[in-house]
């Protein structure tokens, strides 16, 4: 079955370190994108390395922040700068500046 990307369900985690700079503009600019583009069709899960450093150890993550596209397949990972929305965009399969 061929889906085009308006059936197309996107769950993501986001692996951040508490209110870092860096991480507070990885969870804005994440949900900018998401609000934006993937609206009704995103899950997002944000986990926060200070609270449950248990998770990055099992989910191997070795860096923060790191973006985490479990679907639509393939999985893909995006470590560092999450800042920069055209890298993001294409990380999660997303044209910039088309709304599906």
């Amino acid at each position: 079955m061929n889906l085009n990307h308006e059936e197309l369900h996107w769950v993501l985690t986001l692996y951040i370190n508490g209110a870092s700079p860096r991480s507070t503009a990885a969870l804005a600019n994440i949900c900018k994108i998401c609000d934006h583009e993937l609206a009704g069709r995103f899950e997002l899960k944000v986990v926060d390395i200070r609270t449950d450093p248990e998770a990055a150890i099992r989910d191997k993550i070795l860096a923060i922040p790191t973006l985490v596209k479990h679907l639509p397949a393939p999985r893909r990972y995006l470590v560092g700068d999450l800042g920069n929305e055209e890298r993001v965009r294409a990380a999660l399969e997303i044209s910039f500046g088309e709304k599906y």
